[in-house]
């Protein structure tokens, strides 16, 4: 019984994914360093890749197996959530691409995601926490590289009673620019430092290091951003700084911004989203 539910479940995605040829994750796609943007072929190779793992036809390869298995596809397992609730697994394909996600809860329900990006070249596994009030799954993937540098997506997948689970990005963009609403600085030239304050709250001083002198235009606060550290649902940023004379975004060298950040939802019945909240920034070294 339990194999013929995961099998309906399976085929329902696959009809509903073909059918529309889009998910609610489309919004997100991203695969820095994993040989770019997957398209419907894509989505079509990741379904019949989950399908046959679903149905027992392909066994799953650990993470660090991935370097081996360029130039070929397949199913690679990603985790469980801390509880248990949800095992997590993602689809590699042969262009080197590491997006498509599939999550199984305690009831063998089956959720595909084609366009979530899991990982990037540095093979960071996914972080999961499942917030039973709210009934969500927070899970965040390392999956940006820009300009060498590292941070997360962080995605809120809401589940329904019948094991339906819908995806909600954090966007990006729309991080950034709360964070610039509430934080500003100061540069104290004589000592090089520059003080952080959250909503006129001081956050945090630090040390500019490298950028002892020179004019700073704009800060930056997701280009090193990660999500759910050890101790339940935070995000951590290390400021950035754009400087006259000096190429690219220069970021400190020690310290950095934590934060409590929770996921909600919200909205009338049938159209209910996540409203994403970041609470006081405080100074983490």
């Amino acid at each position: 019984m339990g194999k013929w539910r995961r099998r309906a479940a399976a085929w329902m995605a696959v009809w509903s994914l073909l059918a529309t040829g889009c998910t609610a994750a489309e919004r997100s796609v991203r695969t820095d360093g994993t040989g770019g943007e997957p398209g419907r072929e894509h989505a079509e190779r990741f379904i019949a890749a989950a399908d046959a793992f679903s149905q027992g036809e392909i066994q799953a390869i650990s993470l660090t197996e991935l370097p081996e298995k360029r130039g070929t596809e397949g199913i690679v397992s990603l985790g469980n959530s801390p509880e248990g609730m949800f095992e997590m697994y993602g689809y590699y394909d042969s262009e080197g691409r590491y997006g498509g996600i599939l999550l199984l809860d305690l009831w063998e329900n089956t959720a595909y995601f084609p366009d979530i990006a899991y990982t990037s070249g540095e093979l960071v596994p996914p972080r999961m926490l499942w917030d039973p009030e709210e009934n969500i799954l927070l899970a965040s993937f390392r999956t940006r590289t820009e300009n060498g540098e590292s941070a997360d997506d962080l995605w809120a997948f809401m589940r329904w009673e019948t094991g339906h689970l819908e995806a909600v990005p954090f966007d990006r963009e729309e991080c950034e620019k709360r964070l610039k609403e509430r934080l500003s600085y100061e540069v104290n030239t004589e000592e090089n430092t520059a003080a952080f304050f959250d909503r006129e709250r001081l956050a945090g001083t630090f040390p500019l290091g490298s950028l002892d002198g020179r004019r700073i235009t704009d800060a930056v606060y997701t280009g090193r951003l990660t999500f759910l550290a050890e101790d339940g649902s935070l995000m951590e940023l290390v400021p950035g700084f754009l400087a006259e004379g000096t190429p690219g975004i220069q970021y400190l060298e020690n310290g950095s911004l934590q934060a409590r950040i929770s996921a909600e939802r919200t909205g009338e019945s049938g159209e209910e989203t996540v409203r994403f909240t970041i609470f006081e920034m405080e100074n983490h070294l």
